[in-house]
């Protein structure tokens, strides 16, 4: 702040914690006025960039009769506390002067992977009414990602509204392979970054996982007595999918079995009896990131009355990792748990 009067201490602490998915005030009415004569160059803004997630803050601004700003702040509580988030206010005033040099300031826009589905964002830039900025977004593949980018966004000059602010969504298609994405801002004519912005251009990095499918079958070797259930989905085996870093949590799976003669446990029926392959059928050289899996309420029920046979069943956990365009394989040979007479 420069020659302008903030009317709450220069550092506030407000705590983030609160239900999850609900919202709350965290700065109720900081006016930012400048000082006696003096009139302001950089209108007050705020900045989220030190936060973990800008998209979870928004803000409302209100010019005051007197020529000041307030501003409120609220908070869409995550599901993790953030540990430390850091909100900045920027403006500044001179004495009976107009700013010959128009600035942006910074920018807003959640950071974390795009979903595998597609999805739109919100991009907003803040800065003098009339600066202007160039924009352009680019699809960059994981593989040659500089020579194969594509434009999204083509490259486009926008202008800061009265109030300060320039707002856009951006659509980011969905994928079946992993890419990444450039926001790329630079400054327009007569206009240079300021304050939250340290470099023009700025470049604004989002990856993009495909979805992640994780296959669970029951299969004989060497043994091929054992009638198995019908090779189709949810009978001899099962699809699991979900982008990158999410979670399948205690899913359900059961077979049933039969044989001949008598049925009979030979080992116990343990997660290590599970084998898991990762990056299955892939063709990419890209490196893999393996599933992390793990097994509840593992059972066998053996029923030797009449046609012999056995219910395996239990919950999958999955972690989803990435395996470059393959699937991750998980398969549990029946003779590894059963026996026959």
């Amino acid at each position: 702040m420069i020659n302008v009067t903030d009317s709450q201490a220069t550092t506030l602490v407000a705590a983030l914690d609160g239900i999850p998915n609900t919202v709350s005030t965290i700065i109720t009415d900081r006016t930012f006025t400048p000082s006696k004569n003096y009139k302001f160059t950089k209108l007050p803004h705020v900045s989220f960039i030190k936060t973990s997630d800008p998209n979870r803050y928004s803000y409302t601004t209100t010019l005051n009769t007197d020529g000041s700003y307030s501003f409120r702040v609220k908070y869409h509580h995550a599901l993790a506390q953030p540990t430390t988030d850091v909100i900045e206010f920027f403006s500044e005033a001179k004495t009976n002067s107009v700013s010959t040099s128009k600035k942006v300031f910074g920018w807003n826009m959640r950071t974390t992977s795009v979903s595998p589905y597609g999805e739109a964002r919100v991009l907003r830039i803040t800065g003098d009414p009339g600066s202007k900025a160039v924009i352009k977004v680019t699809q960059n593949p994981r593989i040659f990602p500089i020579s194969s980018a594509t434009d999204i966004v083509v490259e486009n000059t926008v202008t800061i509204d009265k109030n300060g602010l320039y707002e856009t969504v951006i659509q980011f298609p969905k994928t079946v392979l992993a890419t990444s994405y450039r926001v790329i801002i630079s400054e327009g004519t007569n206009t240079t970054f300021a304050s939250g912005l340290t470099q023009s251009p700025t470049t604004i990095f989002l990856d993009q996982w495909p979805l992640q499918q994780t296959k669970l079958e029951i299969i004989e070797t060497g043994d091929t007595s054992w009638v198995l259930p019908a090779a189709s989905v949810n009978n001899a085996f099962y699809y699991f999918s979900g982008p990158r870093g999410s979670k399948s949590y205690k899913q359900d799976f059961s077979w049933t079995v039969t044989h001949a003669n008598n049925i009979s446990v030979d080992q116990a029926y343990v997660a290590a009896r599970f084998t898991q392959v990762t990056g299955q059928s892939s063709t990419l050289s890209e490196t893999t990131l393996p599933s992390i899996i793990t097994y509840d309420n593992l059972n066998v029920a053996i029923d030797n009355t009449g046609v012999q046979s056995v219910v395996i069943s239990g919950k999958i956990s999955i972690v989803h990792g990435y395996d470059s365009g393959g699937h991750t394989s998980v398969k549990l040979n029946i003779n590894d748990i059963l026996n026959h007479a």
